[in-house]
């Protein structure tokens, strides 16, 4: 009898070994993932910062140092890191969207990967806005005028690439709902068979 239970002994503690040392492991690797995010977010972060502090006292300079070479110099300083301040932004606010809130959050609730069509198509929108940004407050000039431009000649390109467009209408649509996922077989015109590697902005690419 007291064979089994020292028998037993060794049994439950290597359950509990294996069990801790798989803890450990998980925990080692959720550590390691956060690490390497935080290393992707933190040079846009510290150059958000770097452009913002001068920002925020170059109108307090301008109004104490009424020297005219010092007035140049301030307002060449102020398109500067104006505009740096903005593309600083739009990196992180996109550094973000990759590294936290798509993969942590939109994918976690939907229960699928993020087409990435829709994630280049957001990081696009937001280096507009940041350009839309730079000229509206670094260069105060009116948007108004620069968005009926941009309506006609986007028109005039439209008409051109209709075909191109046409396509990347179509790779939406093949992103949200796609016919068939990666690992499906598909049977090819010249009666091979091939699997989807995944799509793109105008295509499925094979694998």
């Amino acid at each position: 009898m007291s064979s089994e239970a020292n028998s037993a002994k060794p049994k439950g503690f290597c359950v509990s070994a294996s069990s801790i040392t798989g803890t450990l492991s998980t925990t080692g690797f959720a550590i390691s993932k956060a690490m390497k995010t935080f290393n992707k977010l933190i040079i846009p972060s510290i150059l958000l910062l770097i452009f913002l502090i001068p920002s925020l006292y170059q109108d307090q300079l301008t109004l104490e140092i009424q020297d005219d070479y010092f007035q140049q110099i301030l307002k060449v300083s102020r398109c500067i890191f104006g505009s740096c301040l903005w593309l600083s932004a739009g990196w992180l606010v996109i550094r973000v969207l990759n590294l936290i809130v798509w993969p942590a959050i939109i994918e976690r609730r939907i229960g699928r990967q993020v087409p990435t069509l829709l994630k280049d198509l957001v990081a696009v929108l937001i280096i507009i806005s940041a350009v839309a940004g730079i000229l509206s407050s670094v260069f105060e000039k009116s948007l108004s005028g620069l968005i009926a431009a941009s309506g006609v000649a986007g028109l005039v390109i439209g008409f051109a690439v209709k075909e191109v467009i046409s396509d990347f209408f179509s790779g939406i649509v093949l992103n949200i709902s796609p016919p068939y996922q990666i690992g499906d077989w598909i049977k090819l015109e010249n009666d091979e068979w091939d699997g989807p590697s995944g799509p793109t902005w105008d295509s499925s690419v094979a694998g």
